[in-house]
């Protein structure tokens, strides 16, 4: 009944809410870490939190801006574990659902990863998702979020879903013909992607990343404006190799090459 009326009262009241958002949502998380018993008050639970997302579709403005800028700060101040087996069972409609949404990526994230992911990057996701059409207004912030859990987040997983989310963030914005994304500039929708393939440490972060901006490079999109920003972070990964002493970073730099090659062929420069 708790929760219930709180989304009562952030439905009426949610932007007046304001700074106060890190609150809400910080006890949104905890919620979403019990383990559920089947009973209907906690299916209940579970149908709240899976609509935060469509829920936040009528904030305005400022007030989607806080209740982004606090799951930020919950999640850079939080210690952000997978979890394992049920520990997200009151979340697990939300994670299906976001899940469902990327599918129009190459997820690399498992299905069982997924489900075991931290509470907090995926409400960030759903509530990016269901608000794409006022994208511009938090992109920066989002996805150089996810780019700093891509590149140094300690957990594979977390880093894996990092790189899914800013790829797909990159892609369907690309595609995407409202008014609104094509305010984004080439350059700085390509940032978060390659600044994580630039100043990450760890080979399997770098190599999927790298992965994932040929393939953005190989669909044809119109990249002039972000060339500059690319070479350099395939310049560093070549430059890293003689230095490299924790792990194999031959798959790397071949595919950094590959880029290169598309890039210097011309092939996909004007389309």
């Amino acid at each position: 009944m708790a929760v219930s009326l709180l989304f009562q009262i952030l439905n009426y009241h949610g932007n007046d809410v304001c700074e106060d958002w890190l609150v809400v949502v910080t006890s949104i998380s905890q919620l979403s870490q019990l383990t559920s018993n089947g009973t209907r008050e906690e299916e209940n639970i579970g149908s709240n939190l899976s609509r935060l997302g469509k829920y936040s579709t009528s904030l305005n403005v400022d007030s989607l801006k806080h209740l982004l800028s606090s799951l930020i700060k919950l999640s850079s101040t939080s210690d952000l574990r997978v979890g394992t087996g049920n520990s997200n069972v009151f979340g697990s409609l939300l994670f299906q659902s976001t899940r469902k949404s990327l599918q129009s990526t190459k997820l690399s994230t498992s299905a069982n990863d997924y489900q075991n992911l931290p509470f907090v990057l995926v409400a960030m996701l759903a509530v990016s998702l269901e608000n794409n059409e006022r994208f511009n207004c938090f992109a920066e912030d989002v996805m150089s979020h996810f780019s700093d859990q891509a590149s140094e987040n300690e957990s594979d997983v977390v880093r894996t879903f990092s790189l899914d989310v800013i790829s797909h963030m990159i892609t369907s914005t690309l595609v995407s013909g409202n008014s609104q994304t094509s305010q984004i500039s080439r350059k700085s929708l390509l940032e978060p992607l390659c600044r994580s393939i630039e100043a990450t440490k760890n080979v399997d972060a770098a190599e999927l990343g790298l992965t994932k901006l040929k393939q953005i490079i190989e669909d044809g999109y119109n990249l002039t404006a972000a060339w500059s920003t690319i070479i350099s972070a395939l310049t560093a990964i070549a430059e890293r190799l003689p230095n490299s002493g924790n792990g194999d970073w031959g798959g790397c730099c071949a595919i950094a090459f590959g880029c290169l090659k598309l890039i210097v062929g011309g092939k996909y420069s004007y389309l």
